[in-house]
């Protein structure tokens, strides 16, 4: 998957497929520590200790008439690839907390992509399911809560249902987002300068 958009939907999907009813999706950008991080918590069926022991295998999967199970695999690959490492807690009937963490100077980072119509779809197609969504960049926050926005949204079409959702989303990160991200070059001349420092 070639950002992190993609992998949120699929994780989701994968969750809400699960019996989650309540899932939250927190997205860091930390430039200071150099990390981007994902973390997805959801209060689905939970895995026991031999399917968290196979889970990150791609040709491992619990979807009925599947052969492979790219979304967690990938998803380590692509923490891996940027200097960082894929955590993941599960009890049975309990939930799952995948965390994932990539290095933000490493030229394999991926990018963000469209965080917001990922976050769109999720909540116009899973309204039952209570989607939290937090984005921290460098210690300025946004949260979403899709229950408390469908509470005040309640009987409107679906084409102003969608245009009011969006604009929720993009008010809430236009701030937080138009602080501009450095490159890797700047993350990484930021880092050699602090190690020089120490």
């Amino acid at each position: 998957m070639e950002d992190l958009s993609l992998h949120i939907l699929d994780i989701v999907e994968n969750s809400i497929r699960a019996g989650a009813t309540y899932v939250q999706i927190f997205i860091s950008i930390d430039e200071k520590n150099d990390l981007l991080t994902l973390e997805i918590l959801d209060n689905g069926k939970g895995m026991n200790e031999e399917t968290k022991l196979k889970v990150l295998d791609p040709f491992f999967t619990t979807k009925q008439g599947k052969e492979v199970g790219l979304g967690l695999p990938l998803l380590a690959q692509s923490a891996q690839l940027a200097g960082g490492k894929l955590e993941l807690e599960s009890k049975p009937d309990t939930g799952t907390l995948i965390y994932a963490e990539f290095k933000l100077s490493h030229p394999d980072c991926i990018p963000l992509g469209n965080v917001i119509s990922t976050i769109e779809s999720l909540v116009f197609i899973n309204r039952e399911v209570n989607l939290v969504f937090k984005f921290s960049k460098n210690n300025r926050n946004f949260t979403f809560d899709s229950f408390k926005f469908l509470n005040g949204n309640e009987g409107i079409s679906q084409s102003r249902f969608i245009q009011l959702l969006r604009n929720k989303l993009n008010s809430g990160l236009k701030d937080i987002l138009s602080s501009k991200i450095k490159s890797n070059t700047e993350l990484v001349e930021a880092n050699n300068n602090r190690s020089e420092n120490r």
